[in-house]
């Protein structure tokens, strides 16, 4: 009889992660009452810096800040990604396509990262770039950004090896990567440095005060499809972005080609399927980025160790 093989650490996270995942998105799947009316979460902006004019000013590359950091800039793979919808139900085997706009989780936090590196125009425009890419969680709280001088931003770059190097500072996110790491370097053409997760698995996120759900429901299990985890790294750790969707959170489940919310059985309506998160923006309700930190700072909702 041949020996059995261990699983090896990476696998074993890999698998821990995966049964937690499928476990939860069923509980999600079963939980009652998540529609558009049971749920009006405040949407209220609440910048961290003068609210004088929410608008961002071009500063005549649209990902300067992310080139200037050496990120690479959006691809397809970062794009949303739609099912085509046939009387309400996915069309059975059809492929997903690339929607023209995104507004997912992945690409709000580049939008984040990209305005925080951005080196053009003055402090005071600088900061109201940032602001515009932030919001409030699902309770309609906010939370106050970094006040690192624009500086310090300027001094960060791009580092895939950080994941390897740096893997502490993932909390929680059902990830695992050192399978992808060989003598602490990340191997980029086997998978993407910008790593994308549903949730933490150690996090307590806000609830909304006009949650609907039954006295048997843990608001856990309902919340946290509303959010997704973006982690980016950088050359002094692995920055973690906390994504908010107010569309998942309303029950919105129907756009069309260019992102905006349709009827499910409308002609030419689509599925969302965002990569690596069940939850999803839309070009009326897009996700923005409730909280970010930087290079093993604690997560708000982190509540592990």
């Amino acid at each position: 009889m041949s020996e059995k093989r261990k699983l090896g650490r990476g696998a074993k996270t890999l698998l821990i992660g995966g049964l937690v995942i499928v476990i939860a998105l069923l509980g999600w799947m079963l939980t009652p009452n998540r529609t558009p009316d049971d749920r009006t979460p405040a949407l209220t902006s609440a910048p961290s810096v003068k609210a004088k004019k929410q608008t961002v000013q071009a500063s005549g590359d649209t990902w300067a800040g992310l080139k200037a950091a050496g990120v690479p800039e959006p691809t397809d793979g970062d794009m949303d990604h739609a099912i085509p919808l046939k009387d309400g139900k996915a069309v059975k085997g059809a492929a997903a396509i690339t929607l023209d706009e995104s507004y997912g989780p992945r690409m709000a936090a580049l939008k984040t990262l990209n305005a925080l590196m951005d080196r053009n125009g003055d402090n005071e425009q600088w900061g109201l770039n940032v602001s515009a890419t932030m919001g409030v969680d699902g309770a309609g709280a906010s939370h106050p950004a970094g006040d690192a001088p624009r500086y310090w931003f300027a001094k960060r770059s791009f580092n895939p090896d950080s994941l390897c190097t740096n893997s502490g500072d993932i909390k929680g996110g059902a990830i695992s990567t050192s399978d992808n790491c060989v003598d602490d370097v990340w191997n980029t053409s086997n998978e993407d440095p910008i790593l994308t997760a549903p949730y933490f698995i150690d996090a307590t996120f806000p609830v909304p005060s006009d949650l609907k759900i039954d006295d048997l429901t843990d608001p856990q299990d309902v919340v946290w499809t509303d959010y997704g985890v973006v982690y980016i790294p950088m050359n002094d750790g692995v920055w973690t972005f906390t994504e908010y969707c107010p569309a998942s959170a309303d029950g919105i489940t129907a756009v069309d080609k260019s992102n905006h919310e349709v009827p499910v059985d409308s002609t030419g309506a689509y599925w969302p399927k965002n990569q690596g998160t069940f939850s999803f923006g839309t070009k009326e309700r897009p996700c923005k980025t409730v909280e970010y930190t930087v290079a093993g700072q604690r997560p708000f909702w982190y509540t592990g160790k």
